[in-house]
């Protein structure tokens, strides 16, 4: 990636957790970055496709380890459909390892939180933008480890997923000041609630009625 391009967006993590994506500004983002404010326009072309780069930068390397680790679980099991923990491991793990790992991308969290929070039509954005593949991709391979039961039932399945997936992403810093310490999120206990939900879900529903 360009230097000054990496400049400026690391500078638009800073600007919009603190500000907003409505109070940002882009001469602040710019002195930030040691640039200029032409160069926003030349790398990215107005200020949306400013936040929505700085999302892709953190984002989509975690959707290659996803997609990645999907397709070798795929080829161990020759092809035949993955248990639900398996699923939400390779969805989740990835994310959890990289908010851990990368400190810095606790700025990416509250920058992503504020700007969803202001624009709520930034969601379906990310949804066709950045997360549609992964949504169709996991989607799929949800309805064939749960194949036998109702579409209704499969879609709230994955919903379920999403919507905790979503909120570990948006809800990092706020999980962490509530417990009063590090530690959220964990990879194994995050994996255990929603796998252990799902399962928990498909169970009631197969259970004959009393």
């Amino acid at each position: 990636m360009n230097k000054t391009r990496k400049r400026l967006i690391e500078a638009a993590e800073a600007e919009f957790a603190e500000k907003g994506f409505y109070g940002a500004s882009i001469r602040n983002i710019t002195n930030r970055a040691e640039s200029n404010v032409a160069s926003v326009s030349y790398h990215f072309g107005s200020k949306d496709e400013l936040l929505l780069s700085m999302i892709r930068h953190r984002i989509e390397p975690i959707n290659e380890k996803r997609f990645t680790r999907l397709d070798k679980a795929l080829k161990e099991s020759d092809g035949k459909p993955l248990k639900v923990r398996e699923l939400v491991d390779i969805l989740i793990r990835p994310m959890i390892e990289a908010m851990n790992e990368d400190k810095s991308r606790a700025t990416f969290m509250r920058a992503i939180a504020r700007a969803i929070s202001e624009q709520t039509e930034l969601t379906q954005v990310l949804q066709k933008e950045v997360f549609a593949k992964v949504i169709s991709v996991f989607g799929m391979e949800l309805a064939r480890t749960l194949q036998g039961n109702s579409p209704e039932l499969i879609k709230q399945c994955f919903t379920y997923i999403i919507v905790c997936t979503s909120g570990i992403m948006h809800q990092q810093q706020r999980a962490q000041a509530m417990q009063a310490g590090p530690g959220f999120p964990n990879a194994e206990n995050t994996i255990t609630f929603i796998a252990g939900g799902i399962d928990a879900l498909v169970a009631s529903h197969n259970s004959p009625a009393t």
